[in-house]
């Protein structure tokens, strides 16, 4: 019964995380959009670099609950997360906003959506 209890909490914590994976990523991609459609200064890169940070986190906790199909795909989520927020301190550093690291940013956060959506299926399939 205690096992049962425990996977059920497990699934339930995992399925939140990976909404909030995927909340923090339309976000990240919302404020890309905005920056670059509307030459926003840098407090707005801050902004995408805290959410870039929380994602991690959330990616982290996705690794942590040890699901290997989950995992596999946190993994490269990781990744595309890491160079966002490497990204992001560039643009931080600059000082300014440079249109095409924004965009190059912006299309790193829409190349995570597809795998994103896998983990919310892999999630629901558990």
């Amino acid at each position: 019964m205690e096992l049962k209890t425990a996977e059920s909490n497990n699934k339930s914590r995992l399925t939140n995380t990976g909404i909030e994976i995927q909340a923090l990523n339309i976000s990240i991609e919302c404020m890309l959009c905005q920056i670059i459609d509307n030459e926003l200064d840098i407090d707005w890169i801050e902004s995408v670099l805290y959410l870039t940070q929380q994602q991690k986190i959330c990616l982290k906790t996705a690794i942590e609950l040890d699901v290997s199909q989950v995992s596999e795909l946190t993994v490269s989520l990781l990744a595309y997360n890491r160079a966002v927020e490497a990204m992001c301190l560039k643009l931080i550093a600059e000082g300014e906003i440079l249109s095409n690291i924004a965009e190059a940013v912006a299309t790193l956060s829409r190349k995570q959506q597809p795998l994103i959506e896998r983990l919310i299926c892999t999630i629901a399939d558990l």
